[in-house]
């Protein structure tokens, strides 16, 4: 119903729907392919209103490599997410880049973002993740052009179909041009993801709150819009799951 809502909004072109697993490392799941069959409804329905569907994985099974192969056969964007741990060894590396080498389908490496449930896990940086694929022999090329609205920087290795991105929060952070919000499942608004500090939408719209009374708690939301987090200072003590990815 919220994707139907939003697709009929005028200038609207990708309206990406977030959810997550419970478990540690934090994963973005738009489409959780390991619930699903080939051919199912929701599939349909995602290829008919191109919901991006972006799969975080550490390992995809036969089954949901079809999955996967059927919504790139229908036109669905796909993208990989893969949150790189210290003890993954450079075979799991190629492995992840194996599943791009002949589908066109992105795959970004996102720096692990310290967080309350995962103080226990060490992140790799983007850079430590380079050089590992330059000892293995797979150049990447920049690639100037942008790829959708997100963050990631992207490259492009020979013989890989597949474009490679990477996401650094903490090592290369890309704050200043974070143009993004978001709105939780419980209707709390946060002008940014780190931050404490939320907006109450859920409690405007059932008292009954008119239209500019919500653009204006979505303005302030936008102005309280800290210049940075502070990751790398401490750990936000939240999990993915409770803000939606």
């Amino acid at each position: 119903e919220i994707a139907c809502g939003v697709d009929v909004v005028p200038g609207t072109a990708e309206y990406p729907l977030y959810t997550t697993f419970e478990d540690c490392p934090p994963v973005d799941v738009i489409v959780d392919f390991s619930t699903w069959k080939p051919g199912a409804d929701l599939l349909t329905y995602a290829v008919k209103h191109r919901i991006p569907a972006v799969i975080a994985t550490t390992g995809l099974s036969e089954e949901q490599l079809a999955a996967i192969d059927e919504a790139y056969v229908l036109g669905l964007p796909v993208k990989i997410n893969c949150v790189p741990l210290s003890n993954m060894q450079e075979a799991d590396l190629l492995a992840m880049l194996e599943l791009v080498k002949n589908r066109n389908i992105p795959l970004r490496f996102i720096e692990l973002m310290p967080l309350s449930c995962n103080s226990e896990l060490q992140g790799v940086s983007g850079e430590a993740i380079r050089s590992k694929l330059a000892e293995a022999g797979i150049q990447l090329l920049k690639v100037e052009s942008t790829l959708g609205n997100g963050p990631a920087v992207y490259y492009q290795a020979e013989g890989y179909a597949g474009a490679i991105g990477f996401i650094e929060p903490l090592h290369n952070k890309f704050c200043h041009s974070c143009n993004r919000i978001r709105l939780t499942a419980t209707g709390l608004l946060k002008p940014c993801l780190y931050a404490k500090e939320t907006f109450d939408l859920q409690a405007l719209l059932r008292n009954g709150a008119t239209d500019e009374e919500i653009l204006e708690a979505l303005r302030q939301a936008i102005y309280a819009k800290p210049q940075g987090h502070a990751f790398e200072i401490s750990p936000a003590n939240f999990p993915m799951s409770a803000i939606g990815g």
